[in-house]
């Protein structure tokens, strides 16, 4: 599992420097606005998302992530 917020990987390396600078964004937005009860949140998916372009891509349905699964993650953030 590629995971460019902690790791950089060499499939990746273009994508890998933003994902931490994210990463490091989240981290001092949460210091500023975590002591006013602030939730702050970085969300990385690591996949594909399913979709009728992306199922093109692939003949393996395995790996795809479905809207429904990100969106229910999403309202689990929110109910926090």
């Amino acid at each position: 599992e590629a995971c460019c917020n902690l790791h950089g990987g060499y499939e990746f390396a273009s994508v890998a420097p933003a994902r931490a600078a994210l990463r490091s964004l989240g981290q001092s937005m949460f210091q500023a606005y975590g002591p006013m009860g602030i939730h702050v949140c970085n969300v990385n998916i690591g996949g594909i998302i399913d979709s009728p372009k992306t199922r093109r891509w692939t003949t393996a349905r395995e790996g795809l992530v479905s809207p429904e699964e990100i969106a229910e993650q999403f309202l689990n953030i929110y109910e926090q």
